[in-house]
């Protein structure tokens, strides 16, 4: 099961989120899928030695990056269980 970091740091599992969060959540994902979000991947034994790439993904690599299928999946569960 796949947790859900809130914008506040807490931690809950997509089958806890209210609808209304899940929603709005998805909507979130979409809209910065489009737009674009950036990614920070690096590494370092020090932070001397600390160096970092950035990447651009948009659309479906972005979705893909935040996990975004897993979401419509618990949308559809809830949807076929009503």
């Amino acid at each position: 099961m796949r947790i859900h970091t809130t914008k506040d740091g807490a931690k809950i599992k997509l089958c806890d989120m209210t609808n209304s969060h899940l929603a709005a959540t998805i909507r979130m994902m979409e809209r910065k899928a489009s737009e674009g979000i950036t990614v920070r991947m690096g590494g370092g034994s020090c932070p001397d030695d600390f160096c970092y790439d950035e990447d651009c993904l948009k659309g479906k690599t972005a979705l893909e990056h935040m996990g975004y299928v897993d979401y419509v999946k618990e949308r559809e569960r809830r949807i076929s269980d009503s």
